[in-house]
């Protein structure tokens, strides 16, 4: 993963990648967080990468300060607005949430939650106030999930999207 900068002098973008972040192989997904603290990258190599900038030195860190083990490639990543949850979305079918933990200055490498579909999870992502997730998966299969307090409330409040139309769990087509 390569991060740019704009160059207000030039009033253009640098060409040259200012920092790289080291990976194995593809990395499919990228994404800031809200705060600008954290780059998350998703990897072909089953691990979302958690990249932090260090205000003191001025630089981002070269290795990840986290990382989130999945069953298969990670697709997705996304930031929650207030930038204390990851959500990821991955081919092992899995959409899952990580959690921030202020208290102890630390992320649990172990999901908060997780739901699985018949399918590989292409995409994840938080709504703008953070209280929903909306997720897509292959299969035509979309997810929409409410939050409280960031737990999942029950799986009936689960509205899955097929072939154009919105259903209730409960109503899906065969």
């Amino acid at each position: 993963a390569r991060l740019f900068n704009y160059n207000s002098q030039n009033k253009a973008w640098n060409t040259k990648p200012s920092w790289e972040f080291e990976h194995e192989g593809f990395v499919l997904s990228v994404r800031f967080s809200p705060d600008g603290k954290n780059i998350l990258t998703g990897t072909i190599h089953r691990k979302a990468r958690l990249f932090t900038y260090t205000s003191e030195e001025e630089a981002w860190h070269q290795e990840p300060s986290w990382e989130f083990d999945h069953g298969e490639s990670v697709r997705s990543v996304h930031f929650s607005p207030d930038s204390q949850s990851i959500l990821t979305g991955s081919a092992d079918k899995k959409v899952r949430l990580f959690t921030y933990n202020p208290q102890k200055k630390t992320w649990n490498t172990k999901p908060s939650w997780e739901f699985e579909y018949g399918d590989s999870v292409w995409s994840a992502h938080f709504s703008p106030d953070g209280k929903s997730i909306l997720t897509g998966s292959g299969g035509s299969a979309a997810g929409l999930f409410t939050l409280d307090h960031f737990f999942v409330q029950n799986p009936k409040e689960v509205m899955l999207i097929h072939s154009g139309k919105v259903y209730p769990k409960k109503d899906l087509p065969e």
